[in-house]
């Protein structure tokens, strides 16, 4: 196989490589990789460019990989897309609802193709995720576009949920906070100081209604036939080591 490095590349490649095993020890790889490399005069430098080259090379590779997301095919296995732009690790990262499709497509400015588009398109068609660079991220999963950027936060991006009725997206954050954004307008509408330590996790569920009357724990009220009333409510998780349940 033709190699795509120059000659200066390949040498850079060598040392670098003779460097490292060098370094860890692995001398008799060592001394047969000089032979074979062409580099019996190699002597280990360690202010020479290709110096812990490797080990540099190697990290900016993991990096670059845990700054990208991918959507995955269940069935084939195959790589669908990926959404490449964030800055640092991404934390986080969650389909939308069909419930926010018509939310999202405002905010980027995309018409539905038809007046029943909104129900009738596939699963998984945007994606939010959150990063270590602050940020917030919707996406199209088809094309991997990123549609807007939200900012607001001041530390990591932990967990992302979109509201119930597709309206909202909640993050929580490393800065003890909870936002609700407008995903229409992709403004941020109010800020909780939730927690006393990074939130690390969040998760929606029902509950009954503030002053409703207690059931039997089958839905039904105790004494009647009338269903008991309940709303959503968001549980959320922290490194102060406290769940707190939110109303509304």
């Amino acid at each position: 196989m033709t190699s795509v490095l120059s000659e200066r590349q390949k040498d850079e490649l060598h040392k670098s490589i003779l460097d490292y095993l060098n370094t860890t020890g692995f001398r008799e790889t060592f001394e047969m990789l000089k032979v074979e490399s062409g580099q019996q005069e190699f002597q280990p430098d360690p202010k020479a460019k290709w110096s812990g080259l490797l080990e540099k090379k190697w990290t900016s590779v993991i990096r670059l990989q845990k700054k990208t997301s991918r959507v995955w095919d269940a069935q084939t296995g195959e790589t669908k897309a990926e959404l490449r732009g964030h800055d640092h690790v991404v934390e986080v990262a969650v389909f939308a609802p069909s419930s926010a499709y018509a939310a999202i497509r405002e905010l980027a400015g995309i018409l539905p193709t038809s007046a029943k588009d909104d129900k009738t398109k596939l699963a998984g068609t945007f994606v939010a995720t959150g990063s270590r660079d602050k940020t917030i991220k919707l996406w199209d999963s088809a094309s991997g576009q990123c549609l807007k950027t939200l900012t607001g936060h001041d530390n990591w991006i932990r967990a992302l949920v979109f509201h119930p009725s597709g309206k909202f997206l909640l993050s929580a954050s490393d800065d003890k906070t909870i936002r609700t954004w407008d995903l229409a307008t992709g403004r941020c509408i109010k800020t909780l100081e939730a927690h006393a330590h990074f939130v690390t996790c969040m998760a929606w569920g029902r509950a009954p209604a503030p002053g409703a009357t207690s059931s039997n724990g089958n839905g039904v009220v105790n004494g009647g036939d009338r269903e008991q009333q309940t709303v959503n409510v968001l549980a959320t998780g922290s490194v102060d080591q406290s769940v707190k349940i939110w109303l509304p």
